[in-house]
């Protein structure tokens, strides 16, 4: 249990540490911005994104121009209402009333356009991660390397923020220049002086904020990884409930919270602090848009050189230019909450880059196994395998063959590598040297200690890692099958076949293993490798578990401790720190069954 304060730059869980480049807005930035936008935008069939885009360019440029006559408009209603002129200045009213509600409707519409942009990046940008994340078994390197932590978390949480900044970016800026420049000219009509000032404030204005917001990037950061540090401390009692109860941990497990909730605290107060510095850098630029316009205005109507409307026409055109840049003010902030978004979605996608790459480039022979697929028999040819790092060998120059039908048991003592054969011969391991034949996958059942309860039906999981939609598979032989493993009262007991439940909260690690072995009778594989699969049964369930296998012919690998499973099997692999050795296991009258092997030697 963890009792010191996470650290500020990586998660308790997978210690994983932040660089400092990953911390700046830079060339790497703009390269996994790259890699999250580029294919949206430029794949076959983007035409929607560039109409929706289309839509909020010409929405901006037609609001920028009704907001030029509405500058105007309000000049010349200022000096109607001064020469007290009726006929001028209702109709100058009522214009302005219309272009006021032409421009809402504008509005709407370009919002409606980003919104709706917005939601279908997020739906293809998290498809992509998804698809990336299960290519080529991505996050199982993930789990095994702890080099990105809270994948999840990334895809679910974090996606929908970065469309939004993303969309909303390019139209904020559009908006901000072509409202803008059209008050700026709209004022250097009044005098020749007052855009250049402007303009000069508004590059000062950009700079001062760039400035001052740089913190916020490696603040958002901190805040980030604080937030997901909470969310798996919380988590982890969920997912450990029983066994923290046995130990009567709250007490361990409330303090490792805190110790979570104070560092997230912190950051906020952090966030706080730097946001106090930002706005006061905010009120005083909104001064100086005020005052800037006048100074240069009033002067000119004390001297008699411009009419009273001028005065309302800089103070409309001024009141367009803060909300513009306000606008832009509200969108810095947002951009660098969202930076670390684009940094952890964009290691989703180089993990699954790397992997694709190593799996294209790694020769068999060298520092990797040669795995390869096809036939009945499983061949394998003096293997030596490694943890997945290199660091350590398990076992070396193993050579056996397993004929269609034969059954193998794996045993030995605790941490020698009686697991990781299984993950061998299911090409999860690759670390090591020499020659593994094994048949195709679609032939190829492995049962885990702990099945895998996916979120769906009792059918969908009996028929895992297949669809249910189009199995011809009938609910009597569902029915059946359960029967068969002793579970027949089991949809009955839950409300039938089609009833969603948390199966694996709901059912006893003894009937999920039973449940692991219906799925063999129902995918009917010619080979199964068993990982402790019947270590939470009894010994006669365990036995007629086994005897299911024996009955339907398949072709098994086994790890198992208990005894009981000797006489389902015809020989042992026996691994241990010193070696390894393969030998036949004697039947009830004294002889050996038949067996099919290329070593039989002690190392």
């Amino acid at each position: 249990m963890a009792n010191t304060p996470p650290p500020s730059t990586g998660t308790m869980r997978s210690q994983v540490h932040v660089l400092p480049r990953d911390r700046k807005i830079n060339a790497a930035f703009f390269r996994r911005l790259g890699l999250l936008a580029g294919p949206y935008w430029l794949r076959r069939g983007a035409v929607l994104p560039w109409a929706l885009f289309a839509t909020g360019f010409v929405c901006n440029a037609v609001n920028a121009a009704l907001g030029g006559f509405m500058t105007k408009w309000t000049g010349d209603q200022t000096n109607a209402l001064v020469a007290k002129n009726v006929d001028l200045f209702w109709p100058l009213t009522i214009t302005i009333g219309v272009a006021m509600i032409v421009s809402a409707a504008i509005s709407w519409t370009s919002e409606f356009a980003t919104d709706y942009l917005e939601v279908h990046w997020r739906r293809w940008l998290t498809s992509l991660l998804v698809d990336r994340y299960l290519d080529h078994r991505t996050y199982y390197d993930i789990t095994v390397d702890r080099d990105i932590d809270n994948p999840d978390q990334r895809i679910q949480e974090e996606v929908a923020p970065l469309c939004k900044a993303l969309v909303q970016f390019p139209p904020a800026l559009m908006a901000i220049g072509f409202s803008v420049s059209v008050q700026v000219a709209l004022l250097g009509r009044i005098s020749p002086y007052i855009a250049p000032a402007i303009f000069t404030l508004a590059a000062v204005r950009f700079l001062s904020f760039v400035y001052v917001y740089r913190p916020g990037i490696g603040i958002a950061w901190d805040i980030k990884i604080a937030e997901a540090d909470l969310r798996y401390g919380v988590l982890h009692v969920r997912d450990h409930a029983e066994t923290i109860a046995f130990y009567g941990g709250e007490r361990a497990e409330r303090h490792q919270i805190r110790v979570r909730l104070d560092h997230a605290v912190r950051q906020t107060i952090r966030h706080a602090l730097n946001d106090i510095r930002v706005n006061f850098f905010i009120k005083l630029f909104q001064l100086a848009d005020f005052v800037l316009p006048l100074i240069f205005v009033v002067p000119l109507f004390l001297a008699g050189r411009i009419e009273y409307g001028a005065i309302a026409s800089a103070a409309t055109a001024t009141m367009f230019i803060q909300s513009a840049l306000g606008g832009l003010e509200r969108l810095i902030p947002t951009m660098t909450s969202v930076a670390p978004n684009v940094v952890r979605l964009a290691q989703i996608i180089e993990k699954s880059n790397a992997v694709r790459a190593v799996s294209a480039a790694v020769t068999p022979g060298q520092h990797s196994i040669d795995l390869r697929r096809g036939g009945d028999t499983i061949r394998v040819e003096r293997l030596t395998y490694k943890t997945p790092d290199g660091e350590r060998s398990l076992v070396e120059d193993i050579t056996l063959e397993l004929s269609p039908g034969r059954r193998m048991l794996v045993a030995g003592q605790t941490g020698v590598g009686k697991s990781s054969f299984l993950r061998v011969l299911a090409g999860l391991w690759t670390r090591g040297a020499g020659r593994v034949e094994v048949p195709p996958s679609d032939r190829v059942m492995f049962m885990p200690q702990k099945p895998y309860m996916m979120l769906g039906t009792l059918r969908s999981q009996l028929l895992y890692p297949h669809e249910p939609d189009g199995c011809a598979i009938t609910d009597a032989e569902l029915l059946a099958v359960l029967a068969r493993v002793r579970l027949g009262d089991l949809a009955d007991r839950h409300g039938g076949l089609d009833v969603e439940k948390d199966w694996a909260r709901l059912l006893s690690l003894g009937e999920q293993q039973r449940i692991g072995f219906a799925r063999f009778l129902l995918a009917r594989p010619t080979h199964v490798f068993l990982d402790e699969a019947t270590s939470a049964v009894d010994v006669p369930m365990e036995a007629h578990l086994y005897a299911l296998l024996v009955e339907a012919g398949a072709t098994v690998v086994s790890v198992a401790h208990r005894a009981s499973v000797i006489p389902f099997h015809h020989l042992v692999l026996d691994l241990r720190e010193n070696g390894w050795s393969l030998q036949p296991i004697t039947t009830g009258d004294g002889r050996s069954p038949s067996l099919c092997l290329v070593s039989e030697t002690t190392r």
